[in-house]
């Protein structure tokens, strides 16, 4: 079994498949630590030999209830293709609060190796590139997501 590093106590049957060591998630609490965060989940997925997915997705309050019906929507879809991946992966999340992400000054905004303009989005990341994205409700079909996944 891997080392959980963080949590994505939201998706209860995310957390299964972490305990079974198919997923290693890691939370970026925020903008200020993705990069470390990114740097700690590249290591991981290389040392592993396990593709690294990035997403990026709204934030949810105490009730668990995300401010984004888009990534409501998107969250299990993603959990089934990610579940899907014979040997695990490593998925980095981000959650984006809403009212700072609404600034075009926002550093995932910024960033020119994520440009994000829209929660969610999904990203399949190696040697420090995007492979390949999904943003919005393309996150919500399953045929994108499962070709994103085997990209």
């Amino acid at each position: 079994m891997l080392k959980r590093t963080g949590t994505y106590g939201s998706w209860a049957s995310m957390d299964k498949k972490q305990e079974e060591g198919m997923i290693e998630t890691i939370l970026v609490a925020s903008p200020e630590e993705y990069l470390p965060k990114l740097r700690e989940a590249e290591a991981l997925a290389s040392s592993t030999n396990k593709s690294l997915f990035l997403l990026f997705t709204g934030s949810k309050n105490a009730s668990g209830r995300s401010w984004c019906p888009d990534c409501t929507a998107a969250e299990p879809v993603i959990e089934e293709a990610l579940s899907s991946i014979p040997n695990g992966c490593v998925l980095l999340t981000s959650e984006v609060e809403r009212e700072p992400y609404r600034s075009s000054d926002y550093p995932y905004r910024k960033d020119s190796s994520i440009r994000l303009s829209c929660v969610p989005t999904l990203i399949k990341w190696k040697n420090g590139k995007v492979l390949a994205r999904l943003n919005d409700s393309q996150s919500q079909i399953a045929d994108l997501v499962a070709e994103l996944v085997e990209a």
